[in-house]
């Protein structure tokens, strides 16, 4: 994360009640889940990862159509960040470690496909690779293949 992102989760967590753990869990929400439902017995562990904030993809929803962002899932804003950890120079080593994966064919099959701005700019690197003389006479003079033996 960025200092930046750090600093705002810092003061989002200054405003949240004493001993609330959670950025992302309003403090209501928590109240009921630890008042209510754990005290009826009624909250299981696989309901922290599954339920603890309700209708969440119909949100995340509301938020990409306000940025006039036509489809997408929270996962890609993972996915983006890997992908831009490796374009901007961080070793391969590196961006497998920071994602958590044990091997790096796992962090290359599912997040470092070849994007469209990476091809963009290789074409862009070739066309400035490419001297203007080479690109208007490819077999002119002093070409290896039109000297006389």
């Amino acid at each position: 994360m960025t200092d930046e992102v750090v600093q705002m989760l810092v003061d989002d967590q200054s405003r949240q009640p004493v001993k609330h753990p959670y950025v992302f869990v309003l403090p209501a929400r928590y109240a009921h889940i630890q008042d209510q439902l754990r005290a009826k017995g009624t909250w299981r562990y696989s309901d922290s990862r599954q339920k603890v904030i309700p209708k969440f993809n119909k949100a995340f929803g509301r938020i990409l159509r306000r940025a006039s962002i036509e489809q997408g899932t929270f996962h890609d804003l993972r996915r983006t960040a890997i992908s831009n950890w490796l374009a901007k120079g961080l070793s391969e080593f590196e961006v497998m470690k920071l994602a958590g994966h044990s091997n790096f064919s796992t962090t290359h099959r599912f997040y470092l496909r070849v994007r469209d701005d990476m091809i963009d700019r290789a074409r862009k690197a070739s066309i400035r690779a490419t001297s203007p003389n080479l690109a208007r006479a490819p077999f002119g003079e002093g070409c290896p293949r039109n000297r006389q033996s």
